[in-house]
């Protein structure tokens, strides 16, 4: 659904700008349709907590972005980093 909405909300003309970031970012979402709709409804659940989630998070960058408040923005990509770091590769 993440992968979906990037590229809903990639404007056309700008679709030549994009490089290889934006490729494996989004390359789910040029994935069967139908497919994804049976995975995302059989889990409805789990996929709505993570999207609140998501939501949630997506807020306060836009809120960090918005007010200019580096300091704030830097300590969430900070705390996105050290969580997908200790995921490992």
């Amino acid at each position: 659904m993440l992968a979906a909405a990037i590229v809903a909300a990639t404007p056309p003309a700008t679709h030549r700008f994009t490089a290889g970031g934006w490729r494996d970012t989004t390359r789910i979402a040029a994935g069967d349709p139908e497919l994804w709709a049976d995975i995302l409804l059989d889990n409805a659940a789990s996929v709505a907590a993570a999207m609140k989630r998501f939501a949630v998070a997506a807020e306060k960058m836009l809120l960090a972005i918005e007010a200019g408040d580096r300091g704030r923005l830097v300590k969430l990509l900070h705390h996105a980093k050290d969580a997908r770091d200790a995921v490992g590769s």
